[in-house]
């Protein structure tokens, strides 16, 4: 019985590593992030929210080695929306922005050691319903 016990104990200091790596690996750090909703857009401040929380989440998982620092509803971008609303078939779309500073040894097309603004994050939503990502970049 002892010696089972010691043969487990490698087994299982490997799956914490392997944990532990997997958690390093993730993407991108949202703990700060600096949230602009304007007091009288056009969207509420809830809906806004929700299409924030949308981003967040793409970001914490997708893009590794960068920090999102700001994320903002501009109303000046409200023309952009009717486009973007119809290029994806929706009833309504949002354009959020952000700025992001990358880490010296991103992947995924980043320049290392960067500040990126203005990226665009292009939500959309039929009838009211929920926000959906579409795309995002510099556009």
């Amino acid at each position: 019985m002892v010696k089972r016990k010691w043969l487990m104990l490698p087994l299982f200091l490997i799956v914490c590593l392997l944990f532990a790596c997997g958690k390093a690996a993730t993407g991108g750090d949202v703990t700060a992030v600096e949230r602009t909703i304007p007091e009288d857009a056009k969207y509420t401040q809830e809906e806004i929210a929700a299409a924030m929380d949308l981003v967040e989440k793409k970001f914490e998982r997708d893009f590794k080695g960068c920090t999102l620092q700001k994320l903002r509803y501009d109303e000046s971008a409200a023309g952009e929306e009717q486009k973007w609303a119809q290029q994806y078939g929706a009833d309504e779309a949002i354009v959020l922005f952000s700025d992001f500073h990358t880490d010296k040894n991103v992947g995924d097309g980043f320049n290392g050691d960067y500040d990126y603004t203005n990226w665009n994050w292009i939500l959309v939503r039929k009838d009211g319903g929920s926000w959906v990502l579409r795309t995002w970049g510099y556009g």
